[in-house]
């Protein structure tokens, strides 16, 4: 999710979204290709897309921060500056820097927020001073002091990039989605039990579960990339897209998809 080229060349590439049940490419002239249930109209307007790897709905944030989800899924009245779908639930920070959830998940720990990630049961969220707290099931516990700069959460686990481009993990660690590569990197992405890390050159570094292969992307260097709950996708630095991992739904569509005029 963090750009690696400058921004001539990030005006020129595609963006890319994934999630629990979907993927999706859209393009600097407003055009848009998707595998899922998203409105390609809503992407005209402006539009941000939230696809949680964890969740089975979609949202798109459109106009001044409102929000649209499938499925009657509501947070209220905008303006949001960034949300997360997990299984469920949808977590915003609005523009007082405070995170408000729908669904069955506790009330989030007071604090100004800039990113927020949510899991099956637990959310976390990074606050503006670095710091991470986390809240919900209780499988999110341990975790890491110091101050970081951008966060992944998967259904029971997360990992964050510390100041020096470092990752720390934790939570649940049955298929060794906690075990964190050594090495610096400038991007996460958490599917549901794997998580995938960009490096500065655009290496792309994944751990954890592979049944299907979600861990085990094609060659790159990348720009861009995003973690479904059982695939990913990503943008290389040449535009071309391409997704791996699972596909019994139809998630890896956008490699049989042409842009739209």
């Amino acid at each position: 999710m963090i750009l690696l080229a400058s921004l001539a060349l990030a005006a020129r590439l595609p963006g890319i979204a994934a999630g629990d049940h979907g993927s999706l490419a859209w393009f600097p002239d407003g055009s848009a290709v998707a595998a899922s249930s998203i409105d390609l109209q809503s992407l005209t307007e402006g539009a941000r897309v939230v696809d949680g790897s964890v969740g089975g709905f979609a949202c798109v944030i459109v106009g001044k921060g409102d929000l649209r989800c499938e499925g009657g899924v509501s947070l209220g009245k905008g303006p949001w500056q960034a949300v997360d779908v997990g299984r469920d639930v949808v977590c915003g920070i609005d523009e007082d820097e405070a995170v408000a959830c729908s669904g069955h998940l506790p009330p989030a720990p007071e604090g100004d927020y800039v990113d927020v990630g949510v899991g099956n049961g637990l959310a976390c969220g990074l606050r503006r001073d670095g710091t991470i707290v986390c809240w919900g099931s209780d499988v999110v516990s341990g975790v890491p002091e110091g101050r970081f700069e951008a966060l992944a959460v998967g259904a029971a686990h997360a990992c964050a990039l510390d100041r020096e481009g470092l990752v720390a993990c934790w939570g649940r660690n049955l298929n060794g989605q906690c075990d964190a590569p050594a090495g610096l990197f400038v991007a996460l992405s958490a599917g549901w039990a794997n998580t995938c890390a960009l490096g500065a050159g655009g290496a792309l570094t994944c751990w954890g579960s592979d049944e299907f292969d979600q861990s085990s992307p094609p060659a790159g260097p990348w720009h861009q990339m995003e973690l479904g709950a059982l695939h990913g996708c990503g943008v290389r630095l040449d535009g071309s897209t391409a997704c791996w991992g699972d596909d019994r739904l139809n998630q890896q569509a956008l490699r049989r998809l042409r842009k739209s005029p």
